[in-house]
């Protein structure tokens, strides 16, 4: 209620005053009564108007805070599992329109808010002006937090879960297995991922104090660029957020059953000493270099299952 300090005071003086010098007698009762009603009536419309801006920041905010990062193409296919690059690049072609939509939104808060002060007729002190501003900037880091940290964890979530989240490809050239991509390429693209969730918190800049205007970038000595002050210099040493970024940065690839290096070594042991082919084909053994499309998981208690296709034969080994 800080901009409405001066209103409400106003209103106050006005009701309480022909309640003081006015009795039932008096010949304009009825006048001072309509009078009342009136300023009642226009303040219910500033009221209801301030809520509705409100109601609306709210609503983008909430929407902001619910930005889903990682979204995915869906399969042609059912069941089908897109690769890795694919996948990836697809996220983050969509990431780029749905931060670019968001900062617009972000922007028509300030538009919103002017339009509340304005429904005011003017502008409070400073100390208010100051604490208005920085509520609802207050309001938008931490939707932005919790933005960063809700998508952080879905993809941990998605890193550590059975459902395969991307699949590869594998080159048999015996006795070697070769994937495409590579791990260090794959392990490159995931914390990429990771980081570039917080870094797209850049998108946002930050307040002038006491103003919805956002700051003008700054030239910094030794820096090439001018450095902008935006909500990525708040959200970066977030601790859950730095802790979330390293659950990331020291995953084992080999513990994950949706693209297990493990998995691929197996496969390539059993390959090899089998002796009678992959899947029971002989007839390619002696390829030199046969083209796989592979589904991997390995569970304790099923060992290593997998399902695939050579050459358009489709097989399964388990071990």
């Amino acid at each position: 209620m800080i901009l409405m300090e001066n209103q409400l005071s106003v209103l106050k003086h006005m009701l309480h005053t022909p309640s003081a010098r006015l009795n039932w007698f008096s010949l304009n009762v009825k006048d001072c009564m309509g009078v009342c009603f009136a300023k009642l009536q226009s303040f219910e419309t500033m009221v209801n108007t301030l809520r509705h801006n409100s109601s609306d920041i709210g609503q983008i905010l909430t929407d902001i805070q619910d930005l889903h990062l990682f979204r995915r193409r869906t399969p042609v296919v059912p069941g089908h599992v897109n690769g890795c690059k694919e996948v990836f690049d697809y996220a983050f072609s969509q990431r780029d329109q749905d931060i670019e939509v968001a900062a617009k939104k972000v922007s028509k808060i300030t538009i919103l808010l002017t339009k509340m002060e304005s429904v005011l007729g003017n502008r409070e002190s400073e100390s208010g002006a100051f604490s208005f501003s920085g509520h609802w900037e207050k309001k938008i880091f931490h939707a932005l937090t919790q933005m960063v940290i809700g998508n952080l964890k879905w993809f941990n979530f998605q890193l550590r879960s059975d459902k395969p989240l991307f699949s590869i490809e594998s080159l048999l050239a015996s006795p070697d297995v070769v994937l495409n991509p590579q791990t260090n390429d794959i392990y490159k693209t995931v914390v990429s991922a990771a980081r570039d969730v917080v870094a797209r918190t850049k998108k946002f800049v930050r307040w002038l104090n006491g103003t919805y205007t956002e700051a003008p970038p700054q030239k910094v000595k030794f820096l090439d660029q001018p450095f902008v002050y935006s909500f990525f210099t708040d959200i970066a040493p977030n601790p859950e957020v730095i802790e979330l970024i390293q659950t990331v940065v020291t995953i084992d690839l080999s513990s994950s059953t949706s693209w297990s290096l493990g998995t691929l070594e197996a496969v390539k042991a059993w390959t090899v000493s089998s002796g009678t082919g992959i899947g029971g084909f002989p007839e390619l053994e002696h390829k030199a270099k046969v083209r796989v499309t592979i589904k991997v998981k390995v569970t304790k208690e099923e060992g290593l299952k997998v399902n695939g296709m050579v050459d358009g034969v489709e097989f399964l080994l388990e071990r």
